[in-house]
């Protein structure tokens, strides 16, 4: 598995577009769509943007180890269907979804339930 692979694996278990991600580290949609299909590498400085978005080390996206990424990478089919949603919304939704999540967790654990409110999404 290249490098480019591991980026476009990594990007598309979260969930996120390429705009999304080159936005949020600083680069060009083309220079991360470069990236994923092995037209050209990321520098020092680049890599370092990339491990630390995706929270992986060095040592995994360049290949030089099998190990998964972080488990919190590991993402359900369901959870990347919330997750593209949400990283749809605006800042101001976003911030709304997060304070409803904390509090129906906060309910969850005041009731010692684990009910789930359907009709959400």
């Amino acid at each position: 598995m290249t490098i480019g692979d591991r980026l476009r694996e990594l990007r598309e278990n979260l969930g996120f577009m390429q705009i999304t991600v080159s936005k949020k580290i600083g680069i060009s949609n083309k220079v991360l769509s470069n990236y994923e299909n092995n037209i050209s590498t990321p520098d020092l400085q680049t890599l370092i943007l990339l491990c630390s978005f995706y929270k992986v080390s060095s040592d995994y996206l360049l290949g030089l180890t099998i190990k998964e990424p972080l488990a919190e990478s590991k993402v359900t089919e369901e959870e990347k269907k919330i997750l593209n949603y949400y990283n749809r919304l605006n800042e101001e939704n976003k911030d709304a979804s997060k304070g409803f999540m904390i509090n129906l967790f906060r309910e969850q654990q005041n009731t010692g339930t684990t009910n789930v409110k359907k009709g959400f999404i």
